[in-house]
């Protein structure tokens, strides 16, 4: 895979359109983890891209995202907006998160947010 990617970059460094291009077009989406380190369950978790008014809800429901797990999921990069919902009724948020492809992120919740 290694070596497409050098032959491809190639490519596109002599048709002067550049290597990074070539890595992003075959890079993949970034994926997000959500990591539960608290003593609460996470009922809900909600993604949306910044500036966005609705909410998409990934993560949670059916039991939701309980103590000491994770979940992990992909999204599209650019810029998001992440909201956790506890189950205490807390509410938990992560606001202009820059992705990029190829990348993991992790979004853990503590008890002392």
């Amino acid at each position: 895979m290694r070596y497409l990617m050098c032959v491809l970059c190639l490519v596109f460094l002599l048709s002067s359109s550049g290597c990074e291009k070539a890595i992003d077009a075959l890079g993949e989406d970034p994926q997000v983890t959500v990591k539960n380190d608290s003593s609460s369950t996470v009922g809900n978790f909600f993604e949306r891209s910044c500036g966005s008014t609705s909410w998409n809800r990934i993560g949670g429901g059916g039991g939701g995202i309980k103590p000491n797990s994770e979940y992990t999921y992909e999204v599209e990069k650019g810029c998001h907006d992440f909201k956790a919902e506890l189950t205490t009724g807390q509410e938990l948020d992560w606001m202009d998160v820059e992705l990029k492809k190829n990348e993991e992120y992790t979004l853990t919740i503590y008890d002392d947010f």
